[in-house]
């Protein structure tokens, strides 16, 4: 009978202390006679059933105590053989504590296609030391490192700086301070008009007001205008942001070597890729050695067209060299030029036989080649029509000029309708 854990449910490294309370901790509800109070087996906390999940983690299972007093020996006798201590026993846990403990159990795959946030978020609840980690990489190996290599779970003193600062409570974590409600704005004045004939009527003077017959004296004096202007603040100039480092071309990266590429940052090999027509399916490509590969595979396909370029060359300056050397005459080529100018008069005089056109089918392409330069290997393919038919170049000629495929007339709207294939 084997005693070691089922795979798929986390496991607890014992029986964490109990903390009472009166009040469940997740939504603050007096626990009664209906409402019972049930701990988390990770974090010791005790909360409503309603607030503690249906997940459940695994307790290493504890010794029975043994009976005492006189009637001991005989209690023993009737309860028989004893289930084995050694094994584990279901145990319930809460929903903050089933995600953490979820991450302890996760293998390496599983930790590698987690979100980088998530990860980090583990490490501060448990007080992982990540100093000086920059990669995804790191944090994958300093979750694993902080395992016990026999149990699984994390040492005695993570998890508990974990129960004292990480676990939640009433929604929040243990360290955030609550958020005061704002304050209530006075209601804005009412504007509105009074309804008419509210007023009481005004009584009516029979008296008549006296005249002012004294004018008001006239001012004189001008004000005096301000003619200093007042002094502005001195603009500072907004500082410009410095514009991303060009990407690096394809030719310029044939002359330099493998090690070159590990230099550069994840956004610029994603942008040599980009703009070379190779797609990238993140699902399978998770760290910066993957991105460092696909494009060596892509300077070693340039490389390797430049090569075959310049043996191309070679040989058609090979080819021109011979075809000049043999247009000079030689003084025996002369010689029996003459003898044949005689012959080729009679050639003439005969009738000449009626060549019949050929009946066969056209030749086929070359396959492979670039139908629109005939010269370079064709690479790149439409996506749409599925034709595999251009070269890097005549395809930016051909994205700059008329957008469709050379030989349907498919429209090709946008770059991201090429893609890039490889031969073996």
């Amino acid at each position: 009978m084997s005693h070691s854990a089922p795979r798929g449910m986390p496991i607890l490294s014992g029986p964490p202390p109990i903390v009472e309370s009166p009040t469940c901790r997740q939504c603050a509800r007096d626990f009664s006679l209906f409402r019972r109070a049930r701990s988390c087996g990770h974090c010791g906390y005790e909360y409503c059933s309603s607030c503690l999940s249906d997940g459940q983690a695994l307790m290493p299972r504890r010794e029975a105590p043994r009976a005492t007093g006189p009637f001991a020996e005989l209690r023993e006798a009737f309860r028989g053989s004893e289930p084995s201590t050694s094994g584990y026993d279901p145990e319930a846990v809460c929903v903050h504590c089933l995600a953490m403990l979820q991450v302890t159990a996760a293998p390496l795959d599983m930790l590698r296609a987690l979100p980088l946030k998530r990860l980090k978020e583990y490490l501060s609840a448990y007080n992982i030391p990540t100093s000086g980690i920059i990669e995804k990489e790191g944090l994958v190996e300093a979750i694993v490192g902080a395992r016990n290599p026999y149990t699984g779970t994390l040492l005695p003193d993570n998890e508990s700086y974990y129960r004292r600062r990480s676990v939640p409570r009433h929604g929040r974590a243990t360290g955030q301070q609550p958020r005061t409600p704002p304050t209530a704005r006075p209601p804005p004045p009412n504007y509105a008009r009074p309804p008419p004939n509210t007023r009481p009527p005004r009584p009516q003077q029979s008296q008549p007001r006296p005249q002012q017959s004294q004018p008001r004296p006239q001012q004189s004096q001008p004000r005096p205008q301000q003619s200093q202007p007042r002094p502005q603040a001195p603009s500072q100039p907004k500082p410009q942001a410095r514009p991303p480092p060009p990407v690096p071309s394809i030719l310029s990266l044939v002359a330099l070597p493998r090690s070159y590429l590990a230099t550069l940052s994840i956004g610029t090999l994603k942008a040599i890729l980009y703009e070379n027509h190779v797609r990238i399916d993140f699902k399978h490509v998770l760290e910066k050695e993957d991105l460092i590969g696909r494009v060596a595979e892509l300077v070693a396909d340039e490389r390797r067209r430049l090569e075959r370029q310049a043996r191309e060359e070679e040989r058609e300056a090979a080819e021109a060299a011979e075809a000049t050397a043999a247009k000079q005459p030689s003084p025996t080529a002369e010689a029996e030029s003459e003898g044949s100018g005689q012959s080729g008069e009679e050639e003439k005089k005969a009738p000449k036989p009626t060549m019949s056109p050929p009946t066969g089918s056209a030749p086929d392409i070359e396959r492979g080649v670039c139908v629109v330069c005939q010269d370079q290997e064709a690479t790149l393919a439409v996506v749409d029509c599925g034709h595999l038919a251009m070269c890097a170049h005549c395809s930016d000629l051909v994205m700059a000029t008329s957008k469709e495929c050379p030989l349907c007339r498919t429209r090709i709207v946008t770059p991201q309708r090429l893609i890039r294939i490889y031969r073996v």
